[in-house]
């Protein structure tokens, strides 16, 4: 009796067939089978499609544009590579986490106050990006804060006073960095006056979530091989004549043909289908989960938030507005703090002036129940119907017209 023992690849899928015995063929074809799994993965890592997605001809692209010929793709050892924010946004939660984040801060209006009044706002804090509107530079700003724990802005325009009127926000991967400051943009020199930093309170979810996010993306990639090959391994086993190579070979090749194109098949009495591994829909479960939990706890943010549910915990919020001002308190409050207080300092505006981000918009409550609250506060004498006015953004009652009489 022999052994016939031939890989068949079909995405991480094998097919072997056998007419029982062992013999020393099976540790040879292994052996091969070793070589050309190395073969395949220095190809795979020279593919023009391998890492192509990686390389982004844009000013939001990563530093490093070369192909990486890594451990992991040649030996399918762990990789420790840093991460890319291209590759972390392809992390479902990752990506949800920077859209909770990023664009709702984004559409939250920015104010001057002096002395504890509103006061007029700086050019540079209601559009800082000439063309463009100030919530997409905010956006953008607070997504280098989210990934990469810092962001830049260069000046491109200033008032007569000196104070920056225009700004342009710098992707890290065009920003050149020397001893902590932008010393260039896009290749061009930048003057050190006109570099503007912000800091978040950590270092970024690119490093402080790094292991995170390498699991979470080999994860997705064993959930993709498991959801295309639900059955890993098939053995094709003869219990009838043996047959020749040639005919072992056709064998495998028709039934993989046929297993890649139909969930049905048929064999015959002397053909036995022997398979090994788990129902698709019981893989990588757990797993993927904990992925999603350890994200929400980089980031701060509920895991509700990112539709993970933890068991025997209940949610205790008894509206929208109370639900964001939990969301303000633990999770944007930080960068809201990183923003509003380096646009406060003298080089961007003047001295005493303090900018501030409008959070009412996600924490006012519907007009009725500000309506109770106000006539409560005018019957008690707490407020005048003027200053009720003024909160509400309406101008002060129009004084009565005056009536003329005769003398």
């Amino acid at each position: 009796m022999k052994l016939r023992f031939t890989p068949i690849r079909c995405r991480h899928a094998t097919v072997c067939a056998s007419t029982g015995g062992v013999t020393h063929r099976l540790k040879r074809h292994l052996a091969d089978d070793h070589h050309v799994k190395l073969i395949d993965r220095i190809t795979a890592a020279l593919s023009p499609t391998s890492r192509a997605t990686e390389v982004l001809a844009s000013p939001w692209a990563d530093p490093s544009h070369l192909a990486h010929i890594t451990l992991e793709s040649l030996y399918g050892l762990v990789d420790t590579r840093p991460v890319t924010r291209s590759r972390a946004m392809r992390v479902a939660a990752v990506s949800k986490a920077r859209r909770i984040i990023a664009p709702r801060i984004g559409t939250l209006p920015l104010q001057a106050v002096k002395a504890g009044r509103p006061a007029p706002a700086p050019a540079i804090i209601t559009q800082p990006e000439d063309g463009l509107p100030r919530s997409v530079t905010i956006t953008w700003t607070v997504d280098s804060l989210f990934f990469y724990g810092r962001a830049w802005w260069k000046v491109t325009r200033r008032g007569h006073d000196g104070f920056p009127m225009a700004v342009e926000w710098i992707p890290e991967g065009q920003a050149t960095v020397t001893d902590g400051q932008l010393t260039a943009a896009y290749g061009k020199p930048v003057d050190p006056r006109d570099a503007i930093r912000f800091d978040a309170p950590d270092s970024g979810l690119l490093i402080d979530a790094a292991e995170t996010i390498r699991r979470a993306v080999t994860l997705n990639r064993s959930a993709e091989r498991a959801e295309q090959n639900p059955i890993p391994i098939v053995n094709l086993k003869n219990n009838g004549e043996d047959l020749s190579d040639d005919e072992i070979d056709a064998m495998i090749a028709r039934f993989e043909t046929k297993r890649a194109n139909s969930a049905v098949g048929y064999t015959s009495r002397g053909l036995e289908v022997q398979t090994f591994g788990a129902p698709p829909e019981n893989l990588l479960i757990d797993a993927r989960k904990q992925i999603v939990l350890e994200i929400a706890r980089h980031t701060g943010i509920p895991a509700h938030r990112l539709d993970v549910a933890i068991e025997g915990s209940s949610l205790t919020y008894t509206n929208r507005q109370s639900e964001n001002q939990q969301l303000i308190d633990d999770v944007l409050a930080p960068y809201l703090t990183a923003v509003a207080d380096r646009l406060s300092l003298d080089d961007i505006t003047p001295h005493g002036t303090t900018v501030v981000f409008d959070t009412d918009e996600l924490t006012t409550p519907p007009i009725g129940e500000r309506m109770q609250s106000w006539a409560t506060a005018i019957d008690a004498g707490i407020m005048t119907i003027d200053e009720v006015r003024e909160r509400e953004g309406l101008t002060p009652t129009p004084a009565p017209a005056r009536e003329d009489t005769d003398q």
